[in-house]
């Protein structure tokens, strides 16, 4: 059986997602597919908008065959540790390719991209830290040095989804796998906040925001709209309000060792999070006054999730690459794929109690602030139920 693997967050999940798990099949030939979704943290350091039952439904209804947990320990951090944390795990349960999305069609121009990525930070890694120390972030420096080498590489660089597609090239490499890379041209704006043939994300939160079902209702398959609609019915549509101010009170509880604890810092950063802290009366004021030049939003945006969290460097280091997996749902028809799964090198589990003891920990916390912020109480991650759709 030839298992194709998609890292998703389906924040909320919309027709063009439902498209390119569809083409991804396709293209890759397979048989089934698995997402590896992230139940309650985005890897940008939000909470998502719906419960994790509405968005593994989702899946399920758009072709998934089954969806596994990727822990807010891996989640919630930066491109390359995030895409290791998936590739790892999708491959260790026997994915055999892996579908992603990117501006870029060009499959090999971004391995090209990607090993030149590589041998950039290895080569010029002073040059790089030269410029972060000028205030430039360091995708603007490895940028601007890889431009110098080739211009072709400046437009791949200055895209989100292309750098998430580069980071998991990077990983098939760095763990020497065999999984093969399945690339979906998505042309587009990432961040669009406005519907359109290819619908964003961002734009579809928006909308649900804002009460615009016809919008909403344009961006999503007839399945996803009712699911969705179902999920607002019920009131388990996050706010972001709420949201913002249940991160920042809990931030304002913690001491200054939890901050310098927290995995990825770098020149102190955590200092000037803590300073803005005071002052800062919601989350998007905090990220107004924090970020720089060298720092941008996403950064310290999943600092405070981390924090938030308890997830420390030493949670991360003790615990640096997925052990085992969580299954969340599956398709009543594709129950021999979970016999598929079930033996390969990652175990297998449909129980909670299963997970590392720093996953677990990081969440439970994160189910149990989730399922309050969507007003959703049977989201408890220790006594969480598989999801089964279909006859």
């Amino acid at each position: 059986m030839r298992i194709l693997g998609i890292i998703a967050e389906y924040n909320p999940m919309h027709a063009g997602h439902a498209a390119h798990i569809q083409k991804a099949k396709a293209q890759a030939c397979a048989d089934a597919v698995v997402v590896c979704l992230t139940p309650c943290i985005t890897q940008r350091g939000s909470f998502a908008t719906l419960p994790v039952d509405t968005r593994v439904r989702m899946a399920l209804c758009s072709g998934a065959d089954a969806v596994i947990a990727f822990p807010a320990l891996y989640a919630c951090r930066p491109a390359q540790a995030y895409a290791m944390a998936g590739v790892s795990l999708l491959s260790g349960i026997g994915c055999d390719c892996l579908g992603f999305g990117a501006e870029c069609g060009d499959l090999p121009l971004l391995r090209e991209t990607a090993l030149a990525w590589n041998e950039t930070f290895s080569s010029c890694h002073a040059d790089v830290q030269r410029r972060m120390m000028d205030g430039t972030s360091f995708a603007a420096a490895s940028l601007s040095i890889l431009s110098q080498q080739d211009v072709r590489y400046a437009p791949i660089l200055s895209r989100p989804n292309n750098i998430l597609a580069l980071s998991y090239l990077q990983a098939i490499e760095a763990i020497h796998n065999s999984m093969e890379p399945v690339l979906i041209h998505r042309p587009g704006d990432y961040h669009a906040d406005a519907g359109s043939a290819d619908p964003s994300a961002t734009a579809l939160r928006s909308a649900c925001h804002r009460g615009d079902w016809t919008a909403v209702r344009a961006m999503q398959t007839p399945v996803l709209f009712s699911l969705l609609q179902e999920a607002v019915l019920h009131g388990h549509l996050l706010s972001p309000d709420e949201s913002s101010l249940l991160i920042l009170g809990l931030l304002r509880s913690l001491s200054a060792d939890a901050f310098s604890d927290l995995p990825d810092l770098s020149e102190g950063i955590e200092h000037r999070l803590q300073k803005e802290l005071r002052n800062a009366l919601s989350m998007d004021e905090l990220l107004s006054r924090c970020v720089t030049r060298r720092y941008p939003a996403s950064r310290f945006r999943r600092m405070c999730m981390q924090a938030a969290l308890g997830i420390t460097e030493n949670k991360a280091d003790t615990q640096p690459l997925p052990g085992t997996a969580l299954l969340l749902g599956y398709r009543k028809e594709s129950r021999n794929v979970l016999g598929q799964l079930g033996n390969s090198r990652i175990s297998f589990t449909s129980r909670a109690a299963d997970m590392e003891d720093a996953v677990r920990t990081v969440e439970t916390r994160a189910w149990s602030l989730h399922g309050l912020l969507c007003h959703d109480a049977s989201q408890v991650f220790l006594s969480h139920s598989v999801i089964s759709v279909g006859p």
